[in-house]
């Protein structure tokens, strides 16, 4: 059989927006979207793929080359965790080999490891599901492993490998950030993913002629006060007290996030862009559940080595 007949993907639809599957409505990915062919495709693609049959999410294998250093060629395949969804464009189950581990191998074999982040939590999850002991305090890490963890290869006795793991909070940056650091993100609207280290932007190297667009800050809080319809969080930039960055929120997400007085001087991640109010002062609305989070303590001189 060759290679052709073997991927079975003909094309993708990519997504020019991000849309969800189960949740959004397959007419708006099918309007929103175009075919696009395993040679077309590049990595800014990366998150925004859907197989044009079952309209779950796709990956290219591999991402950078045409030609696996297997001899495989490039070809799209769904991604594991919708297994359990059918699909005529599924590849069958080889007799005596696990499909998923095959998958896996993939992946090892392109010694990626890529955390993608299609959008953030609008809403908070349902339930209390914090972890409010001890170092991990105020810090909520209900999605920390993602979709995808370490899987066992069955063909590769006692060797795990990485797979790719889709987040939707910041707080999952946040749990084992010493780790996260040198993993890859592919973050919101963004064309291409980075390093964490590489991508995180400390406030204090902002001025009036910066970039506007989304990037994920970092920067300690001065002050947080409540307000009826918002709360404020305010950093402070290059130690100057009249040059504050102003981060708005809404009080029933701190309230989950168990925020409050205590969050001073600590370090906070978040993802937005941002515009400048008449007072010359940095402002950004935090609108999304997921699109910030408090860095837990044990994690302050990692943060401060990216000064």
């Amino acid at each position: 059989m060759s290679e052709t007949a073997k991927h079975r993907i003909p094309f993708a639809l990519l997504c020019n927006f991000n849309w969800r599957y189960g949740k959004d409505l397959e007419s708006l990915l099918i309007a929103s979207s175009k075919e696009v062919t395993p040679e077309e495709y590049d990595q800014s693609m990366t998150g925004r793929l859907y197989c044009p049959e079952c309209k779950t999410p796709v990956n290219r294998s591999p991402r950078k080359t045409l030609v696996m250093s297997n001899s495989r060629t490039a070809h799209f395949r769904h991604l594991p965790s919708y297994s359990h969804v059918l699909c005529n464009l599924r590849t069958s189950k080889p007799k005596g080999k696990r499909f998923i581990n095959e998958e896996i191998v993939d992946q090892a074999e392109e010694k990626e490891d890529l955390v993608t982040v299609n959008s953030w939590a609008k809403e908070p999850p349902l339930g209390d599901e914090f972890e409010t002991r001890g170092e991990y305090g105020q810090t909520q890490i209900e999605d920390s492993k993602g979709e995808e963890t370490e899987e066992p290869i069955g063909r590769h006795s006692g060797e795990n490998f990485d797979t790719p793991r889709n987040i939707e909070t910041v707080a999952a940056i946040c749990t084992n950030f010493d780790k996260n650091l040198n993993v890859g993100y592919f973050l919101p609207n963004s064309q291409h993913s980075g390093l964490l280290k590489d991508l995180l932007f400390d406030v204090n190297r902002l001025d009036e002629g910066s970039s506007r667009n989304a990037r994920l800050f970092f920067g300690r809080i001065h002050d947080y006060r409540t307000l009826t319809n918002r709360n404020v969080i305010e950093l402070i930039v290059r130690d100057d007290p009249r040059l504050i960055f102003r981060l708005y929120t809404y009080p029933y997400n701190d309230e989950r996030k168990r925020f409050d007085i205590d969050i001073r001087q600590r370090y906070i991640i978040f993802h937005s862009d941002f515009y400048v109010e008449g007072n010359g002062i940095f402002s950004c609305k935090l609108d999304e559940w997921g699109q910030y989070s408090i860095l837990p303590d044990k994690y302050i001189s990692d943060i401060e080595h990216l000064f």
